[in-house]
């Protein structure tokens, strides 16, 4: 079992705005380059920015897809990618990642809704380890260094272990697991970063205006 031996506190690094990043040795690879969302941070230095979280503990109104955006920023900064699993990850890091989220966002108010809030950061650091695997360790690339654009959330050790177990007999097997379950999946369905609570407005909207064309018609 894979063991995070490079425990420590990552601060998010502020990247200029309008910096773009690129791709290993300079050149684009296809793959999204390390996003820091320095401008939330730096509007958050003078107050928190405001966000609504709905009963359900999930967030809405104009600030959620930017919220989502940095949720994903913040489990990268302080989540090892090293854990195999969510589960695994010590309860103290998580700790962690919400303070960090409270210290940016006007959470206070939201206590309760942290198990929700750090499931949806459970979500995006998956899908970030499936990516790295996917782009720069079992893909067309193959890199024995850290992805330059991500050397500021992982050290090398870290990318040792990660792409040791990635590419082992039960890490393979597993990728083709699901990839076969994948392949008979025809409904596949893409939210985007509006989330579901995004597609419920979105289909309350068009149902609403269903019945108003029908009722005048």
């Amino acid at each position: 079992m894979l063991v995070n031996k490079h425990q420590r506190d990552l601060q998010l690094v502020v990247q200029p705005e309008g910096v773009k990043k690129k791709g290993v040795g300079g050149k684009g690879t296809g793959a999204r380059g390390a996003t820091t969302m320095a401008n939330v941070i730096k509007s958050s230095l003078t107050q928190k920015i405001p966000i609504q979280i709905n009963e359900r503990g999930l967030p809405e109104g104009e600030n959620r897809a930017t919220f989502n955006s940095y949720i994903g920023v913040a489990v990268r900064a302080h989540v090892s990618i090293t854990y195999r699993k969510w589960a695994y990850v010590p309860m103290e890091y998580k700790d962690k990642l919400w303070d960090d989220l409270k210290s940016h966002w006007r959470l206070d108010e939201y206590e309760w809704a942290k198990g929700a809030t750090l499931s949806e950061a459970a979500k995006k650091w998956t899908q970030w380890k499936s990516c790295l695997s996917r782009d720069f360790i079992v893909g067309e690339i193959s890199l024995l260094e850290v992805p330059p654009m991500y050397d500021r959330y992982i050290c090398q050790e870290e990318w040792n272990q990660f792409r040791e177990y990635r590419l082992s007999e039960e890490s393979m097997n597993s990728r083709k697991k699901h990839q076969d379950i994948q392949s008979k999946n025809i409904h596949s369905h893409h939210l985007g970063r509006a989330g579901y609570v995004g597609k419920e407005k979105e289909m309350v909207s068009f149902y609403s205006n269903l019945h108003l064309y029908n009722y005048l018609h």
